[in-house]
């Protein structure tokens, strides 16, 4: 084995090593270490911002692969990158919207939008699409660069309502698990500024009531937003 080989053969196990590592990482950070924050509005920043950081930090990661891949064979390295870009060319630029999206626009999840004729509510940000719902519950979903060549608005939030809810008839009331219920409410599309969510269970009366209290994207989703809370804290009823 020559020497040019030695070194190919350390660079491919070190880069398989990282690979593996880094996927790790921020998958565990985005599954587990988010899941130890206490504080919601923090918790929901991180959920937003990890898999920013995450694709910044690929597309640098792959400039420095391809340097490495240089030192070792110019022409290969050449020859993948074309071959890459040929094939993942679409992907790739999405990805880069994507990100220049949503640090643009920050966290628009549960946001009304306008693409061309198309109105709903912004219910996923993906890597390289985002998903709106329109009144009728259908799906679409838009590539990032249709976010910069099409004509789109995001009014202004200007209709948003505080719903209270009191529930003081459910059973094995103090076994349900408030941390999970906030998690499942703020996964909500139509449930906005988690700092403005409450969930406490007081006794009243020698009866223990639970009291919820959210804020609405926009009034007319209160009547969905309601039935949705409902099912949550009465899934047998």
């Amino acid at each position: 084995m020559n020497e040019l080989n030695s070194i190919s053969l350390i660079i491919v196990f070190r880069i398989i090593f990282e690979l593996v590592f880094f996927v790790f990482l921020f998958w565990v950070s985005r599954e587990y270490l988010v899941r130890l924050v206490q504080n919601q509005l923090i918790k929901k920043r991180l959920i937003f911002y990890i898999p920013i950081a995450r694709n910044v930090f690929w597309f640098f990661y792959s400039i420095y692969i391809f340097s490495l891949l240089i030192e070792v064979n110019l022409i290969f390295a050449l020859v993948t990158l074309i071959f890459l870009l040929l094939v993942f060319w679409t992907s790739i630029k999405n990805l880069i919207y994507g990100v220049l999206y949503k640090i643009q626009k920050g966290d628009v999840y549960g946001f009304n939008i306008t693409i061309d004729d198309q109105s709903g509510v912004i219910v996923a940000l993906k890597n390289t699409k985002i998903e709106i719902e329109n009144d009728q519950g259908k799906l679409f979903q838009y590539p990032y660069i249709s976010l910069f060549t099409q004509k789109v608005s995001i009014p202004d939030n200007g209709k948003t309502q505080l719903l209270s809810f009191r529930f003081d008839a459910i059973d094995n009331l103090l076994d349900l698990d408030l941390t999970d219920l906030k998690i499942k409410l703020m996964c909500c599309p139509y449930v906005v500024q988690a700092g403005r969510l409450r969930i406490e269970i007081i006794n009243e009366n020698q009866k223990d009531v639970l009291f919820i209290s959210l804020m609405v994207y926009n009034t007319k989703y209160s009547s969905v937003v309601r039935a949705y809370v409902d099912r949550l804290v009465n899934p047998t009823k």
